[in-house]
């Protein structure tokens, strides 16, 4: 079906050597050009990053190695059972499984909308390609999570045990020379920054150097006064930008010292002008994968895997506390929901808070009463 084509350094990173065997020559070259042709749309000429156009990009490649055809060739056929694929076989999570169609029906409306592809496709191979992925073969977004165990809040005792069983970890890392040492540094300023500015695990590993910059109103916090975080928009809008002014002192320290004494441990192994700010022991931008392996491993040693915390509870966390501070507007705000229905369902403010509010609005009531009997009297 095709050997293995040399071709130059592409901006799409790695492309899947399964292709040469599965498609022809000319298959393979006329994919590859498909391929640059939506990357360059997707990061250059719409808002997502370079990083979300290459994810999209591995996927549709998946797609075709999996069924073996031209992406031209593929039917809602071979979509649904690349779907049967990742869902029982792989074992994704529904949400998983909804960002890959999501890719997918992307991929497919370039494809089918550029009037001079359709024309290079019907010319070089007789093929009239249509959009594959609709509502009724692709899940819907009902829900904002479908693990197993309900997501909730880490409640502020276990999130006070979380730091300090990874404290201790980088304690005895230290002590040791363990070569963990300089991961488990990254991972607290890591999660304490998901935490604090109440930032999605996408987020928090999108953030770059570029990133992050002085809050004109608040110079005590130097350099790391407001962070811009890229998050997921409305559908078919790409990543939406928000701005995050920190607010927690801790987050500047811990920024700084991250960038100053850690991050530099990990860029012997960079691509030149790398700017993403948390990596990999290879040098490369930290993955969502890792990094729930590396939530869970804290998890694991803190004693608290059987309470079925997930990264995502870290921003449940923020905008509890959050909204015990600040009024839902703001809280709504800084998390980047788009209404505050969302936010109200991320807070888990404690019962015994609810009551002394109630209590207390109770007290001052019966204050201003008895003032106002007194003064008629």
């Amino acid at each position: 079906m095709g050997t293995v084509i040399k071709l130059p350094d592409s901006p799409l990173g790695s492309i899947r050597p399964e292709l040469a065997q599965v498609l022809t020559p000319n298959e393979y070259l006329f994919t590859r050009e498909l391929l640059e042709a939506f990357f360059y749309l997707k990061a250059g000429g719409h808002t997502n990053t370079e990083y979300t156009a290459k994810q999209t990009v591995q996927t549709v490649q998946d797609f075709v190695a999996y069924s073996g055809k031209a992406p031209w060739n593929l039917t809602e056929a071979d979509f649904n059972k690349w779907c049967f694929h990742i869902g029982k076989e792989r074992r994704a999570l529904p949400s998983t499984q909804r960002k890959y169609q999501g890719q997918i029906g992307t991929f497919y409306k370039f494809m089918t909308r550029d009037d001079a592809t359709l024309a290079k496709i019907r010319t070089q191979f007789q093929a009239r390609p249509r959009q594959i992925v609709h509502e009724e073969n692709r899940i819907p977004h009902t829900v904002e999570d479908e693990r197993s165990k309900p997501r909730t809040d880490v409640i502020a005792g276990d999130l006070a045990k979380m730091f300090q069983s990874l404290d201790e970890e980088i304690r005895v890392a230290y002590r040791f020379k363990s070569k963990a040492l300089f991961p488990l540094m990254r991972d607290k300023a890591l999660f304490y920054t998901i935490f604090a500015c109440g930032l999605r695990a996408s987020e928090a590993l999108r953030l770059d150097s570029i990133n992050i910059l002085p809050d004109p109103e608040n110079p005590k916090f130097g350099e790391y006064g407001i962070l811009i975080v890229f998050g997921k928009g409305n559908r078919g809008s790409g990543l939406r930008r928000r701005e995050f002014v920190v607010e927690d002192p801790e987050v500047p320290r811990l920024l700084d010292w991250y960038l100053k004494n850690v991050r530099p441990r990990f860029l012997a192994k960079c691509k030149i002008g790398e700017q993403a700010i948390f990596l990999s022991q290879q040098g490369k931008r930290l993955c969502l994968a890792s990094l729930e392996l590396r939530f869970s491993q804290i998890m694991s040693n803190a004693d608290m895997s059987a309470l079925g915390y997930v990264p995502h509870s870290l921003r449940h966390s923020s905008v509890t506390q959050k909204m015990m501070k600040y009024s839902l507007e703001a809280t709504r705000r800084m998390h980047g929901h788009v209404n505050g229905y969302t936010t109200q369902r991320y807070a888990h403010i404690p019962d015994e808070l609810v009551a002394e509010e109630i209590r207390r609005v109770i007290r001052e009531n019966i204050r201003q009463a008895e003032a106002r009997n007194e003064g008629g009297d």
